[in-house]
């Protein structure tokens, strides 16, 4: 009678082992990766919205746009809301929308800003460029990053951020809701304004 191969029996054994182990190690890793995509693309119209709201969020029936012809685009806001524009030294630029008055034109961070777009590139803020990148990089890697597109410009999206290259400037959209502790997928109104965004390439002094 043919004895059983136990060296072959014990390789079986192994192998089996093994990838139940793998399977435990890497499993949970692979299921806290959220889905690597999300758009905000263009909606019809940029003049007239329903009216919605979120908590904490005011009742929004008619838009204007925001038009900034030196950093090449266009923005629907809500009618009647403040603007406050920010030219750094360093050649970034930010400017601000709220439904109450901003603060003074010096001031270094919006904090009765509704929602703000800065915008700059490598050499007018290398840090703030530097960290786009690596937010880039984050995308279906770390939780709370996704790829994400404005107007077919692609970018990424994070917690009350996101951020698009167009011609080698960055457009960074911030709800500035809250100071900053909001997710833009909580507000309608921030939805609304950023998938309406367009842009108009120039050249830009640097």
């Amino acid at each position: 009678m043919q004895q059983p191969n136990t060296k072959l029996i014990f390789t079986i054994f192994i192998i089996i082992a093994m990838a139940i182990i793998g399977y435990f190690i890497y499993a949970p890793h692979q299921s806290q990766q959220l889905p690597s995509t999300f758009s905000l693309s263009p909606q019809p119209s940029t003049q007239q919205a329903s009216p919605t709201v979120t908590s904490q969020e005011p009742l929004v029936t008619t838009w204007t746009t925001y038009t900034n012809n030196d950093y090449s685009f266009n923005i629907p806001i809500p009618d009647g809301w403040k603007q406050q524009e920010y030219k750094l030294p360093s050649g970034s630029f930010i400017v601000a929308f709220s439904p109450n008055d901003l603060p003074c034109a010096n001031c270094s961070y919006v904090h009765e800003g509704y929602f703000s777009i800065h915008i700059f590139n490598q050499q007018t803020d290398s840090e703030a460029y530097k960290a786009y990148t690596e937010s880039l990089q984050k995308i279906g890697k770390v939780a709370g990053f996704q790829a994400g597109q404005i107007n077919n410009i692609k970018g990424v999206i994070y917690g009350n951020t996101v951020e698009v290259e167009n011609h080698g400037w960055v457009y960074q959209l911030v709800l500035d809701q809250n100071n900053g502790s909001e997710n833009v997928l909580n507000s309608q109104t921030f939805i609304h304004a950023a998938s309406s965004m367009q842009f108009t390439y120039l050249i830009f002094n640097q």
